[in-house]
């Protein structure tokens, strides 16, 4: 019995070194609940000149079938973006920057779930399904952005397309204020980005949370 009792304090302090290890890697405290705290990501780049691809065709709605299009560039194809999203968001926020005030800059997005990277899917053909988690509408604002010439959208108009949980949002806006569009992204970890419309140079901008 005694050496049963020893046994179960070598254990405790086991685990309890353990979790001091965990803690000094990651920065957390015991018994806390922290959120992770990112910068804004330029997750797609589109400009006014040329030809802006169509939304994925039911027979495209692979990670390998857009691949394969953005290989051919053909139709605007080639604007397509893949962006991963980080192991450690489960949501994401979704605003946009321009150059011109008062354009207009709408973005298709498609989620999917590939288990890895975007690189690594290319390189060694993983593939996944893709769907459409709806139409972000941007209107361009006057607030000078942290990206120098750029300006901030003042407004957004989300569609909801095929997921199955809802946008968050403060609504379409005006007035030059700033927006923004949030969602759920339920364990996907890759996104397929599809600049359908824009008037003047603009990027789109996600950040994890």
């Amino acid at each position: 019995m005694r050496k049963m009792w020893i046994v179960i304090l070598i254990l405790a302090l086991g685990c309890q070194q353990a979790a001091a290890v965990l803690n000094r890697n990651t920065g957390l405290e015991e018994d806390t609940l922290v959120t992770a705290r990112r910068v804004w990501v330029v997750a797609e780049t589109s400009t006014s000149a040329g030809t802006e691809p169509s939304p994925l065709g039911i027979n495209q709605r692979t990670f390998q079938a857009v691949q394969a299009s953005i290989t051919a560039a053909a139709n605007g194809d080639d604007e397509i973006e893949f962006y991963s999203i980080p192991s450690w968001a489960n949501g994401l926020r979704f605003t946009a920057i321009g150059i011109t005030n008062d354009g207009t800059y709408a973005v298709e997005i498609y989620a999917g779930t590939l288990e890895t990277t975007a690189k690594k899917a290319i390189a060694d053909g993983t593939d996944c399904n893709l769907t459409n988690i709806g139409l972000l509408s941007f209107i361009i604002g006057q607030q000078r952005s942290t990206t120098v010439t750029y300006e901030m959208a003042q407004s957004v108009t989300k569609t909801a397309r095929d997921w199955s949980v809802a946008w968050g949002t403060a609504g379409t806006v005006d007035s030059d204020r700033t927006c923004e569009a949030t969602i759920d992204m339920m364990g996907a970890d890759v996104l397929c980005i599809v600049a359908a419309t824009c008037t003047a140079d603009a990027k789109l901008l996600i950040k994890g949370y």
